[in-house]
């Protein structure tokens, strides 16, 4: 699972408190998505907010940036930083990077569960598959079911143009192990060989992890799908 764009998005306009003035301002264009599925995290960013300033010599200003997080607690290591390039002149020149100090975190944190197919997402018919993953923090003997859904056959043959969305053309959830974490907070299911099923998707599985944590201070977790096609 991996996290989806920035953890933070601008709520408003930047503004500036001191001497100078906004000239121009070019918004993000952003999609929130932070929250909207227990898998994501972040906001999809396609570009970074542009304040064009003009500042009097031997002055000093403020630029107030406010920004919102997703719902989606944050796991251990989210930066909540935002990050300034500063450049000056028209053209602008070389820019500087500058970063505030990390705010304070307080309530629930989440674990990060990453997963992966072994020996990839496309195996031959008959060939065993493995999931392997890490949870971080590492905990030792931590509890990740792991879960397996084969596509649903389109009615009537129909064919999907962009391949089958999860979980609606899926069909129900059957458990594919329970596994425990060593002492690096890595972990390894048992051997599992997916049967070639038949129709023109008939390959195609989606297969994801879910941890709960022992500990009130942390979250369940649940990884996006990943999807596997029997070649």
């Amino acid at each position: 699972m991996k996290p989806v764009g920035s953890p933070i998005q601008l709520l408003e306009r930047p503004v500036l408190e001191g001497a100078g003035r906004v000239v121009d301002y070019e918004p993000p264009v952003s999609v929130a998505v932070a929250g909207r599925t227990p898998c994501q995290r972040g906001y999809a960013e396609t570009s970074a907010a542009v304040v064009t300033l003009e500042l009097p010599a031997n002055s000093r200003s403020t630029l107030v940036a406010r920004a919102e997080t997703g719902r989606a607690a944050p796991w251990p290591d989210t930066d909540y930083r935002l990050t300034f390039a500063v450049a000056v002149g028209a053209p602008p020149g070389k820019s500087v990077t500058v970063r505030p100090p990390e705010p304070e975190v307080t309530g629930r944190r989440g674990t990060r569960v990453r997963i992966q197919l072994l020996p990839g997402p496309r195996p031959r018919g008959g060939r065993p598959v493995r999931v392997s993953g890490t949870i971080a923090p590492a905990a030792v003997g931590a509890s990740i079911t792991l879960w397996r859904a084969a596509v649903r056959q389109p009615a009537g043959g129909a064919i999907y143009v962009e391949g089958p969305d999860f979980p609606r053309d899926y069909e129900a959830p059957r458990r594919l192990a329970a596994v425990a974490t060593d002492t690096r907070g890595r972990f390894v299911s048992p051997a599992w060989q997916p049967r070639r099923r038949k129709g023109i998707y008939g390959g195609d599985y989606a297969v994801w992890a879910t941890y709960r944590p022992g500990a009130r201070s942390r979250v369940p977790e649940r990884t996006c799908p990943l999807f596997l096609s029997v070649t």
